[in-house]
């Protein structure tokens, strides 16, 4: 059966075929770098749980597809959204569980000087030694212990963290977390995967970026500035050059940070609103 599933890995004929690669015995990750991607975790009796890092309804039926026609002997027994679902849900067979953050309460903020656990988690049947904690009632990190593997999505994007999901606090303490445990691999979305003494630096480099954002979220309360306009300041200014992504993201933080500085709920409309405005500023579509 691994051999079957390996194949993938090799698979040319079509481009939009998923390419996996094997991180252990039961656990494989998608390498796309224009989906978000999944993983996959095969259990007891060959029963599968697929992990959604973000994937739209065509990326999904293309990996189950791909999956099936490699490994019949596999039957999908879960899917666990690390986020939330951009469309795979609608290719997930009935009889398949499903799993999203809200079904976990999220852990509590971590006292000052105590062990930084995520202490509200499930454990995944037929999955001996995985569980999913909850940083936030959006957001699933997927811990395999045995394999010390860390799924976690958005939060370990290429380059800087997505914030839809999560505030900047909740963020670090999931950060800190996943430091802690100690992980040989780690899995981020976008085909982010880390090892070694990587982890480390990916995760101190967000931490810098966190502190940061929250840097210009408290200018720009001050002084009263849009999200937009203290993004505009922020790229004019340097500051967030050393990270790299589209301008859409730091836009997103920036409403997040902005939001928990000021104690209100993000926005989501708000945040939907002024993305469109700086894709079509730029010229380019919302994906």
């Amino acid at each position: 059966m691994d051999a079957t599933l390996t194949r993938t890995h090799h698979h040319t004929h079509s481009p939009g075929a998923p390419t996996l690669s094997r991180l252990s015995s039961r656990v494989w990750t998608t390498r796309w770098t224009a989906s978000p991607g999944a993983s996959l975790l095969v259990g007891r009796g060959a029963e599968l749980t697929v992990v959604d890092h973000g994937m739209s309804t065509e990326a999904t039926e293309r990996l189950l597809t791909e999956v099936a026609t490699a490994a019949p002997a596999l039957r999908l027994r879960r899917m666990v959204w690390l986020r939330w679902d951009h469309g795979s849900g609608e290719r997930t067979p009935e009889h398949a569980e499903r799993l999203h953050a809200d079904q976990i309460r999220p852990a509590a903020s971590f006292a000052p000087g105590s062990p930084r656990v995520l202490s509200h988690r499930l454990n995944i049947p037929s999955l001996p030694g995985v569980s999913a904690h909850a940083p936030s009632a959006d957001q699933l990190l997927l811990w395999d212990r045995t394999d010390r593997i860390l799924l976690a999505g958005d939060l370990l994007a290429p380059v800087a963290p997505e914030l839809w999901g999560l505030t900047p606090s909740q963020a670090e303490q999931a950060l800190r977390w996943i430091s802690d445990c100690a992980p040989h691999q780690v899995v981020g979305s976008h085909g982010t995967l880390l090892s070694g003494a990587d982890i480390e630096r990916a995760i101190t480099s967000r931490l810098t970026y966190l502190r940061v954002l929250r840097q210009q979220a408290i200018r720009a309360h001050r002084s009263g500035a849009t999200e937009r306009l203290a993004l505009h300041q922020a790229l004019t200014e340097g500051v967030l050059a050393q990270w790299a992504v589209a301008p859409e993201r730091h836009l997103i933080n920036l409403h997040a940070a902005l939001a928990e500085h000021t104690g209100r709920a993000l926005d989501m409309d708000a945040v939907a609103t002024d993305v469109r405005r700086v894709l079509a500023e730029r010229g380019t579509r919302l994906l």
